[in-house]
């Protein structure tokens, strides 16, 4: 570099140190340029964990991104019955990508299953790399996607029974659909296109009222679903609208055909579910137009 220049960026200074990030250890990170791996080791710090330790909590708004040098950690969730491992993290993964592509609360709990060692990476650096390369993004979202339908099936009342190797199938083939935040998922008087079973995010379901203004009849989130209660001409019968970034599993015909292949039982048991919502949404419909 020239002596006329000063470099504060840091950059292009060699701290003499090895990176604790390369692609040949974890490999979603490959591909990824000089520059960007540079950004995500600047950021970049490593604890040391002991077994047990709960390093992120269920509810929190830790937003860095986890990566795992050695050891490995338990994703968790609680449940009616308790806390429920979704999935065992090992060495050479990564936790963190809901906080850092959804902005929002953390959904699980991460435990420590024994003595670890844990790279902690500042969320904005890893937003920045983000942004810049299209590639590392849609690794992120596709393993947050496979994560949220584990989740979805562990925790679900009609999914919990799936055994290991349907649970898999399904997860290779069905897809999360994604919507931003302030998002109209489906007006009033719409074609209906399908069920929206919730895995994350809050819908807003609504009727039009007086003056043009709409009056606000529930909030739906996490394990529920909107799109179920169609009016006497085939019409949808409510609005919904995603207050927030929204994940959640469209039911369209190829998606329950899908999962009718997969598990009769499971796919009579859904049904029963959506039918028993769509009455007791009709309900409340019917109690809110009489009020009107």
């Amino acid at each position: 570099m020239s002596e006329d220049f000063l470099d504060i960026s840091g950059m292009h200074i060699d701290s003499g140190k090895a990176p604790m990030l390369d692609e040949i250890r974890f490999p979603i990170l490959d591909g990824l340029s000089a520059v960007n791996m540079r950004i995500l080791n600047t950021s970049s710090r490593e604890m040391h964990v002991a077994k047990g330790v709960e390093v992120l909590h269920e509810g929190s708004a830790s937003y860095d991104m986890h990566f795992i040098r050695k050891g490995s950690v338990s994703i968790t969730r609680r449940t009616s019955k308790g806390l429920k491992i979704l999935a065992q993290i090992r060495a050479g993964g990564l936790y963190g990508e809901f906080g850092i592509l959804r902005k929002k609360f953390r959904y699980t709990s991460v435990f420590a299953n024994e003595p670890s060692d844990i790279i902690r990476t500042s969320a904005s650096s890893v937003q920045r790399v983000i942004e810049g390369d299209a590639a590392f993004r849609d690794r992120l979202n596709t393993l947050l996607s496979n994560r949220l339908l584990d989740s979805f099936f562990f925790t679900h009342p009609v999914f919990q029974p799936l055994p290991a190797h349907l649970r898999d199938l399904l997860s290779g083939a069905l897809k999360i659909h994604y919507s931003p935040p302030f998002t109209q998922i489906f007006s009033r008087g719409d074609k209906p296109t399908g069920v929206h079973l919730i895995l994350s995010g809050e819908v807003e379901l609504s009727l039009p009222g007086r003056n043009n203004e709409d009056t606000l009849l529930e909030i739906r989130r996490d394990n529920d679903m909107v799109g179920e209660l169609a009016n006497r001409d085939g019409s949808l019968a409510y609005s919904a609208y995603a207050t927030e970034a929204l994940d959640s599993l469209w039911l369209n015909q190829e998606t329950m055909r899908l999962i009718e292949e997969a598990s009769p039982t499971i796919y009579k048991n859904l049904q029963k579910l959506i039918n028993a919502r769509a009455q007791r949404t009709a309900q409340h419909l019917k109690q809110q137009l009489l009020k009107s």
